[in-house]
């Protein structure tokens, strides 16, 4: 068998047939269609099983339920093929998909990306995207110079570079084993995709880029704002994602940026849960250079520092024991005390949220003078 086809199913039954079906009518034959139960409560399971029944191609596995990340892990060590790709249970594919993609594995093409077709059930017209790469097939030495610096985050578009979507590609199962076990950790739902896709990309030696857009993505009717928007442990499994995606590429600096961006961005749709717009984030606290839990004293309140204060704020990653300005008195309504306060808490860190290097760097000259050591100040100018 060449391809395995994993869907992770989760009371779906009234999208799961149409999802199967459109798998099973494929022209390209040598498939097995793993479905993989993660405690559906609804008609689903069953539906699962009368395919089983019906085609032989068709594996299920019943499971509690753990989430989209256990489900499609499950799903890769339950398959047998060269190839794995994914289906979404409430999404669709047009009948000639992986047809299209024979030669590339024939070729053994590590990583097979497509587009993705928009289908709206409101009416709406489907809209195809396909990737911003070049269409064609990079080796090594090209995904390095061509894909891997851009492919997290574009900032001039405010979106990815390359799709995460797992749904778009199809890659090798060696690969998604690999990646899947750098996993520690698979409580979360939201970026699922990034979390898995850019290891991946980074770790195969070639890809081929189609602009065909035969996978059908389901924006439903009610779909105004995703449950895991909503979910009050956000901030906390989004960080999974930041903590697992920065510790792979801890040693690429644009990464590491794009990383933050990403972040960024993603903080910001939290806003979604309340009914407010996206609003742009333009700097990140450095999460990197500061352990969960430390103790901080926040030096600054201009717009890095309050920027960063909200941000600490929101997520709880650090307790901020003291926030100091030199000139306090500005900002008195905001909590800011004196300089001089730093010497009556107990702290980890000082972390001065001065966007300016030069000013940055006089600042910690100054702490030191006070006696502070300079592995206790962490600068965080942006410029």
């Amino acid at each position: 068998m060449i391809l395995s086809v994993v869907i992770p199913v989760y009371n779906v039954e009234n999208y799961l047939p149409q999802c199967i079906e459109s798998i099973l009518n494929q022209t390209f034959r040598e498939i097995e269609i793993i479905l993989v139960d993660d405690g559906s409560t609804d008609r689903s399971a069953a539906i699962c099983d009368e395919y089983a029944e019906a085609d032989p191609r068709v594996k299920v596995f019943h499971q509690k339920n753990t989430g989209l990340v256990g489900a499609r892990k499950k799903g890769v060590e339950l398959s047998s093929s060269t190839y794995i790709t994914f289906v979404d249970s409430d999404d669709f594919i047009e009948k000639e998909s992986y047809n299209r993609a024979f030669d590339s594995m024939k070729e053994g093409i590590d990583v097979i990306c497509f587009g993705i077709t928009r289908y709206y059930e409101n009416g709406k017209a489907p809209k195809a995207d396909h990737s911003l790469f070049d269409e064609k097939i990079y080796k090594k030495t090209d995904m390095l110079q061509e894909i891997v610096p851009y492919m997290i985050w574009n900032e001039k578009r405010g979106s990815f570079g390359l799709d995460p979507s797992l749904c778009i590609k199809i890659i090798k199962r060696e690969l998604l084993t690999k990646s899947y076990k750098l996993l520690k950790e698979q409580n979360f739902y939201y970026a699922e995709d990034s979390a898995v896709i850019f290891p991946v990309i980074y770790m195969a030696n070639s890809m081929e880029v189609k602009y065909d857009s035969y996978y059908y993505h389901r924006r439903r009717k009610d779909e105004t704002c995703r449950p895991y928007f909503q979910d009050k442990d956000f901030f906390k499994k989004l960080y999974i994602v930041y903590n697992h995606l920065n510790d792979f590429f801890y040693d690429n600096p644009a990464l590491i940026k794009q990383i933050e961006q990403f972040f960024m961005y993603s903080v910001n749709l939290r806003k979604r849960a309340y009914g407010e717009d996206y609003e742009k984030i333009e700097h990140l606290f450095p999460f990197d250079k500061i352990e969960k839990g430390r103790r901080i004293v926040l030096y600054g309140a201009g717009k890095l520092g309050k920027t960063y204060y909200h941000q600490l704020r929101q997520i709880s990653y650090c307790e901020v024991v003291l926030w100091v300005d030199k000139n306090y008195q500005k900002f008195k309504n905001y909590g800011v005390s004196s300089i001089e306060e730093i010497n009556k808490v107990t702290y980890d860190k000082i972390v001065v949220a001065i966007e300016s290097a030069d000013v940055a760097q006089a600042v910690q000259a100054y702490l030191i003078k006070k006696g502070i050591q300079e592995q206790d100040i962490i600068l965080a100018c942006r410029k």
